[in-house]
């Protein structure tokens, strides 16, 4: 897992956007999956890379804080690099979820 990701996005890949039929997904998954596995997000996204426990928030294992954490901002870039690029009705299917791996 990338642990030193930066702001670039898929934005920089210029991907078109999943359309509301759907009839581009080949191409959109292609695009999509090269940038998450670029980003080293993909394991995050098949939920090969588990959520560690959320410790406390009074926690004095900071270990444990500091994975939680790294955890929690590679699953928001993993949403974000999928739901950014999607059009307005397969959006409202995905929007519910907080999980890169259920989408």
């Amino acid at each position: 897992m990338n642990a030193n990701l930066d702001l670039r996005s898929h934005w920089a890949y210029n991907i078109p956007c999943l359309d509301d039929t759907g009839s581009n997904y080949d191409d959109w998954k292609f695009r999509v999956s090269t940038v998450l596995r670029l980003r080293g997000l993909m394991n995050i996204v098949k939920g090969i890379e588990k959520c560690p426990p959320e410790p406390a928030r009074d926690s004095k294992d900071q270990d444990a804080l500091i994975a939680f954490e790294k955890w929690e901002s590679w699953n928001h870039q993993a949403l974000a690099e999928i739901t950014l690029i999607l059009k307005r009705k397969p959006f409202k299917y995905v929007k519910r979820y907080s999980l890169a791996s259920e989408i």
